[in-house]
């Protein structure tokens, strides 16, 4: 509420709100209708455009964890872009993945003062079950995070530019990779800082997928990258978009 009353003195360009804007420990239908009182709330904000970071509080995976891990529970993708990206889409220049609209990611231009900011979704994972229909526990969002290939193949298109002299602005929930060393909690955030990195220095991007789209349970796609061959032959959260797959093949 301060935020939007601030922005009705001030006038913002972007107000980038980080994720966690629910708790996630609540029935699912309390989830829904908090979701839906903050996003009629923050559309009343005086400012150009609107980005929100999915979270890991906001899928209500932790409520589901509490619950016999009951899929039911879980708030999914498309109930994440019905309830919070596309409001914000209808009213704000946002511009999502047209091959995953349902993604959780999208970008903003600002072409008036060339910068494109670039919202990434750390929670982008997918939802595995076990032989009873259960969520599988390490597969829980609240406390698993990662990126999809699809999510990065978008990220390398959307980096590329007509025109000269644009900047980027990336924001999103978790960090892609530690600043301080360490490996990433983040699952392919290491791929996502190396394609930032190569972006800022002015290189190519060294990121190329082969492979097809999954026909069966376990079927993925084949990660390969070049700059990096370590990581050659398939990386770590390499996986593709059923929802029903074997674990132990992602």
């Amino acid at each position: 509420k301060e935020m939007v009353e601030f922005s009705k003195c001030a006038g913002f360009d972007l107000m980038a709100i980080t994720g966690d804007i629910v708790d996630g420990n609540a029935a699912l239908k309390r989830q829904k209708r908090d979701l839906y009182d903050l996003i009629n709330l923050i559309r009343e904000a005086k400012t150009t455009s609107v980005a929100i970071s999915k979270g890991n509080h906001d899928d209500n995976s932790w409520y589901t964890f509490c619950h016999n891990m009951d899929i039911d529970s879980v708030l999914s993708p498309d109930e994440w872009y019905s309830y919070v990206t596309n409001p914000l889409r209808v009213q704000y220049p946002i511009v999502p993945d047209k091959e995953n609209m349902a993604g959780g990611y999208y970008y903003i231009d600002y072409p008036l003062h060339k910068i494109r900011v670039i919202n990434l979704n750390t929670s982008d994972i997918p939802y595995v079950l076990d032989d009873s229909g259960k969520l599988i526990k390490e597969y829980c969002g609240h406390w698993t995070l990662g990126m999809s290939e699809r999510q990065i193949k978008w990220l390398c298109d959307v980096l590329k530019f007509d025109e000269q002299g644009w900047a980027v602005l990336f924001m999103s929930h978790n960090l892609p990779v530690m600043i301080e060393g360490g490996k990433s909690e983040v699952k392919n955030g290491d791929l996502v800082w190396e394609i930032i990195k190569a972006y800022k220095n002015g290189e190519m991007h060294p990121l190329f997928f082969e492979g097809k789209m999954p026909e069966s349970e376990g079927d993925r796609w084949n990660l390969l990258y070049e700059k990096f061959p370590e990581i050659q032959n398939g990386g770590e959260w390499s996986y593709g978009e059923t929802r029903n797959c074997n674990a132990n093949e992602i």
